[in-house]
């Protein structure tokens, strides 16, 4: 079993750096807006650059990867990232960081389905619906630990280049738990490039899972929407709703640790109920959480805390299905090109909403942005309840 939580730990360094770089992005801002004097499209396009930067290298995969050696991407992908962290400090232009969140985000979009796939068709069967919520579980954490560098940095005055380049470390240690795995990812990919017939996707794809990949296409995107806002612009949105300074470090910090709480919870009741209940149960609660906020203005603040923890932890519990899911429907040999389908599809919606975001906070009431979330979110309650399967079964393993 201890072999199975290394594996476990190499495939979630793909979550954690990928929520460390979502929510870093919205406090890098702050102290790069004005230093380079960026406009609220300027910080609009640093917030898409990552998303559609994962969004390209989700298509890369999903695209080619029965041509692709899955192995060098597995491990070439946090060298990549460690060594652009390091690059930052040596230019100082906005346009370079640009180039360099979007490269971020292609190296994490790329490297997703790879983990993804490889954790699930090397770890035994009892124990990968369970592990795959810890692989869930890693992106709070990474969440929670953006969080405190930058609570620090701001304690103590750390430079913009010191907190561009620092996180240096976390790539480098994924890339040392993922080093004892090399030859079982050669293998598994060399196995799978027999396995896998050259048919385009008409042909490789039945009419089934066709129809999963759209309920899962409209499953992501109402989810992920409302949060990737949260996420990306989670100090501007505080600050809207009456935080400000340690206060609104405090409301963020409580939120993601209450997704941290729900995705953790999720491990004990993954095996315990059905997935399409679970689903449902969870939309119903974030939905339920925002209503509230739509009279914020006449609400405390204390309120507005308890809101967001409910919403937190019923997000926390939903997310697992996003790595539950995809690698319980859909079968070994089109596995890769589903999610990296799911991830480009989620990622360029995502996107567009955060490029979008500080043109609409400065034109609309926060009210009106939380009615927009209470809306997806409810669309996702309805097609959930049409669409999903009744319950996921795991394929071809």
């Amino acid at each position: 079993m201890r072999n199975q939580y290394l594996l476990c730990l190499g495939a979630s360094g793909t979550p954690f750096l990928d929520a460390f770089f979502t929510v870093s992005g919205g406090f890098l801002l702050l102290s790069l807006a004005p230093q380079f004097n960026l406009s609220t499209w300027s910080a609009g396009a640093y917030g898409t650059s990552y998303l559609f930067g994962v969004m390209a290298g989700s298509f890369l995969v999903s695209a080619v990867s029965k041509k692709l050696k899955t192995e060098n991407i597995y491990f070439l992908s946090p060298l990549a990232i460690f060594i652009l962290l390091l690059s930052q400090v040596l230019f100082d232009s906005f346009f370079y960081l640009l180039a360099a969140r979007f490269l971020f985000g292609f190296f994490i979009g790329s490297d997703y389905p790879i983990s993804q796939v490889f954790f699930s068709s090397q770890c035994h069967t009892s124990f990968k619906a369970k592990g795959l919520t810890l692989l869930m579980s890693s992106w709070y954490w990474g969440a929670i630990f953006a969080i405190l560098v930058f609570w620090f940095a701001s304690l103590f005055s750390v430079s913009s280049e010191i907190l561009l380049a620092a996180p240096a470390l976390i790539p480098l240690v994924v890339l040392l738990t993922r080093l004892p795995y090399f030859s079982s990812t050669s293998k598994t990919s060399q196995k799978s490039s027999k396995n896998v017939s050259s048919s385009p996707i008409s042909k490789s794809w039945s009419k089934e899972s066709l129809l999963n990949l759209g309920f899962l296409c409209a499953f992501w995107t109402c989810q992920c929407i409302p949060v990737t806002v949260i996420l990306l612009f989670g100090p501007s949105i505080m600050e809207a709703l009456g935080f400000s300074g340690s206060g609104s470090f405090f409301q963020l910090s409580v939120t993601y640790i209450f997704f941290f709480i729900g995705s953790s919870c999720s491990y004990l009741i993954i095996d315990k109920c059905t997935r399409k209940f679970l689903a449902l149960i969870t939309f119903a609660l974030m939905t339920l959480c925002l209503i509230p906020l739509l009279w914020a203005d006449s609400l405390s603040l204390l309120i507005i805390v308890f809101a967001f923890i409910g919403y937190a932890a019923s997000y926390g519990l939903q997310t697992t299905l996003d790595y539950v899911y995809p690698n319980e429907i859909f079968e070994v040999k089109i596995r890769e090109q589903a999610i990296g389908v799911l991830t480009c599809v989620t990622r360029f919606v995502s996107g567009l909403s955060a490029f979008f975001f500080p043109y609409f906070l400065s034109k609309f009431s926060i009210t009106s942005i939380i009615l927009a979330a209470v809306f997806i979110l409810t669309i996702g309650f309805f097609s959930t309840y049409l669409f999903a399967p009744v319950d996921a079964c795991s394929k071809n393993d």
